[in-house]
Formats: C-alpha cells, sequence, structure tokens
C-alpha cells in the first residue's frame, strides 16, 4: 500500500471536519465545536487488551512509532501528527508492515489528550522534536506550555515517564522551566527511556546532518492518586 492510498474521509475545511475514527486513525477537528456528541472508546477498547498505552507525539513520517511498536508488541502505541500527509506515510508502514499494535491520531496532541483522554491512563508519553517556532511572536504557538504539561500529568498514570528530545535550545530551557512550575514533575536523569536503544528518526538526522545538538529531558510524573 502507498501513502496516497488512503483518503481523507471528509474535505479538511475546518467547517466541514468532525472527530471521526476510519481505519484505525482518528480524525479530529482543531476547534471546539458546540454540540458534539463523540465519545471516544476506552483504550482497553480501542486495542482489544489491557497492555500498556505508550504515546508519541509530533511523530513526522512515524519512523521512530514503527520501530517501537515492532519491537515492544505488548506496548500499545499511539502516535499523534497533525499533517495528513504524513498520517499517510504513518497509516502505509503500518498496512504493509501489519502492525496490530499502533493506533493513529490525526489532529493536535493538545486537544486529544484534553478532550479524549480519561485521567492516569498512560503509561509513558514523548515528545520527539516539537515545533521550537523559533520567533518570538510564534512562541505561543509551542505545544509544551503550561496547560498542555498539566493535562500530560492529568493522563499519565503516577510514578511514569514523560521524555522529550528537540535541537532547540531556547525551547528546551522553556520546558525545563515550565516543568519545574508543575510539582507533580521531577526531572529523571536515572534510567534512560529504552537504555541505549531509543532509537532515531528522520528529524534526528536531519539535524545531526547540520550538525546541530540534541537535547533531551526526561520527568518523573510524581503525582499521588
Amino acid at each position: 500500500m502507498r501513502p496516497k492510498d488512503l483518503k481523507a474521509p471528509f474535505d479538511f475545511k475546518e467547517k466541514e471536519r468532525i472527530p471521526l475514527i476510519q481505519e484505525g486513525v482518528f480524525y479530529i477537528p482543531s476547534y471546539a465545536q458546540d454540540g458534539q456528541t463523540f465519545v471516544f472508546p476506552s483504550l482497553k477498547t480501542l486495542f482489544k487488551n489491557s497492555y500498556p498505552i505508550y504515546i508519541e507525539c509530533c511523530s513526522g513520517n512515524g519512523e521512530w512509532a514503527i520501530e517501537k511498536a515492532q519491537t515492544y508488541p505488548q506496548i500499545n502505541w499511539i502516535t499523534i501528527e497533525m499533517r495528513f500527509n504524513r498520517v499517510r506515510k504513518i497509516y502505509s508502514k503500518r498496512f504493509n508492515l501489519q502492525i496490530k499494535n499502533l493506533f493513529i491520531v490525526c489532529g493536535r496532541a493538545e486537544i486529544f489528550i484534553k478532550k479524549y483522554l480519561l485521567s492516569n491512563c498512560i503509561d509513558a508519553f514523548y515528545v520527539n522534536f516539537p515545533d521550537p517556532w523559533p520567533k518570538r511572536k510564534h512562541e505561543k504557538y509551542r505545544l509544551i506550555q503550561k496547560p498542555f504539561i498539566q493535562e500530560l500529568s492529568r493522563v499519565m498514570k503516577p510514578r511514569k515517564i514523560f521524555h522529550l528530545v528537540s535541537d532547540a535550545f531556547q525551547y528546551i530551557k522553556q520546558i525545563e522551566k515550565e516543568m519545574g512550575e508543575i510539582q507533580n514533575f521531577k526531572k529523571w536523569d536515572i534510567e534512560k527511556p529504552f537504555g541505549n536503544h531509543y532509537g532515531n528518526s528522520y528529524f534526528e538526522r536531519l539535524w545531526l546532518s547540520k550538525k546541530r545538538k540534541i537535547y533531551s529531558l526526561t520527568y518523573l510524573n510524581d503525582k499521588n492518586l
């Protein structure tokens, strides 16, 4: 199957978009709609098992998540990507490799987490190379900000890991500051996610080829139920 074989279920004009699950892809609108009655299924129902749930957002073409889903079949993976042309690539790889433990979200991560996930349901959360929005006037569009972090703490189970990778130093410093203001999250350097085999992606290779330094942050969600 080729990426272009996945057809959009509707025109992507904002007024025509509605929440919809089709062919293992969850399409969500990028704005709040009044009167929506869509109920997102429980994750146990979605995957038909009780395995741990790991999420990667800013998934790009899905290389990192696809490799992890293949390597760890007893973990359920959710990959979140905004751009439909990239979602097509993830879907194509999942179909061709017959991967059963990967669910795709086409939409904004902050909306999916806030509107569709229950509290204490996620076992690990990864963000790989989020858009840094480097211009000061665009900083408000960055994903990792206090409201997102608070929702992240809500949906994650206690004593679970949030991990982020970026090449943008100023963005990393902002994230460190805002994570430090959320009491539940504590910086965690005791163990690396996946040991020395974290995996790589298109964006990692791209920035390394340009001699950019790669930064990573790991936090433990140290809340109590």
